[in-house]
């Protein structure tokens, strides 16, 4: 790494540190995320918290656990 891209780096480090004291930093921008509704996406997804925390999972795909049949089987 060069001198400029690791004094930039340094200066970056310094600004998160800045940030997480309290301080305002220009250049910060946040984003304000909604705590997803657990129960509407058991509802939607038709699993319940065990049968999902067991069931094998050949894909990480979100698209892949809403497409698999069983997705809508009543898993009480």
């Amino acid at each position: 790494m060069d001198n400029p891209q690791f004094e930039d780096l340094l200066e970056s480090v310094r600004d998160m540190g800045r940030h997480m004291r309290g301080a305002v930093v220009p250049e910060a921008r946040g984003r304000e995320l909604r705590e997803p509704d657990v129960a509407a996406i058991r509802e939607r997804t038709g699993l319940n918290w065990l049968r999902y925390a067991t069931r094998p999972i050949t894909s990480s795909s979100p698209a892949y656990l809403l497409s698999t049949p069983d997705s809508t089987e009543d898993n009480g």
